[in-house]
C-alpha cells in the first residue's frame, strides 16, 4: 500500500510574520507544484505565488523541496513559507488536501522520521523536549540528545558491557582457557567505568 502524503503547519499556531507548512510523502512534490508552480532543484528556495484550484492567489511566499532521503522525515518533503495568518494557513492546508494530501496527525512528521530511521527513539523524544525547554540548560541537553549524543553514549555503553559479558561467558564455557589476571583487571575496570557512566546519566537526567 502506498504511503499517504501528509500536510500540516510546522510552525506554532497564531499570528506572526511567517508560518511554515510542511508536506511529506510520495506526492508532496506534485501537491506543492499544484499550489506554487514548478519547483526549483532540491534545497533551493523559490519565490512563489500560492494559488488555489480556481487560480486565485492566496499569498506570496517561499517554497523549498527536500529530496528523499535527505529530509527530516526521510521522504520527499516540501516546505511552504507564507505570511503568519492562521486563516491563510488553514486555506493553504485545505488546498493541499484538495490536491491529494491529508492533514497530518500530531507528531506524525517526527513519527515518520523515526520509522524511516532518520532519528532514533531518544532523538524523537528530544524534539518535544527541545520545544518545551524553559531554560538554557534544558535546551542544550535536549539539543545534545537530538543530535545523537545521548544515543551514541548509550550504545557505546551497551557495546562495552556486551563485550565484557561475552568474555566472561567464554571463560565459563571453556574453563581450561585460564583468564590472565590482566584480563580480569581490564574487565573489572571496564564494568566499573560503565556503571559510573550509568549512574551519572541517571543523575544528570533529573
Amino acid at each position: 500500500m502506498t504511503k499517504s502524503t501528509i500536510i500540516a503547519p510546522a510552525s506554532a499556531p497564531g499570528r506572526g510574520g511567517i508560518s511554515v507548512i510542511r508536506i511529506s510523502g510520495p506526492q508532496s512534490l506534485a501537491v506543492a507544484e499544484s499550489l506554487c508552480g514548478k519547483l526549483e532543484e532540491p534545497w533551493k528556495f523559490k519565490h512563489c505565488k500560492i494559488i488555489n484550484q480556481d487560480g486565485d492567489v492566496l499569498d506570496t511566499g517561499l517554497v523549498v523541496f527536500f529530496k528523499s532521503p535527505h529530509s527530516y522525515t526521510g521522504e520527499d518533503v516540501v516546505e511552504v513559507h507564507c505570511h503568519g495568518n492562521p486563516r491563510l494557513v488553514d486555506l493553504i492546508v485545505a488546498e493541499g488536501v484538495a490536491c491529494g494530501a491529508r492533514v497530518a496527525e500530531p507528531g506524525e512528521f517526527t513519527k515518520r522520521a523515526y520509522l524511516n530511521n532518520k532519528i532514533d527513539l531518544a532523538q524523537a523524544e528530544s524534539v518535544a523536549d527541545l520545544i518545551a525547554a524553559q531554560t538554557q540548560e534544558a535546551a542544550l541537553a535536549a539539543h545534545a540528545s537530538l543530535t545523537g549524543g545521548f544515543s551514541s553514549n548509550i550504545n557505546s555503553c551497551i557495546d562495552a558491557l556486551v563485550a565484557s559479558r561475552a568474555y566472561i561467558e567464554a571463560s565459563l564455557d571453556f574453563p581450561e582457557e585460564d583468564l590472565e589476571q590482566k584480563d580480569l583487571d581490564r574487565i573489572e575496570v571496564e564494568i566499573k567505568e560503565q556503571l559510573d557512566f550509568i549512574q551519572s546519566t541517571i543523575a544528570s537526567s533529573k
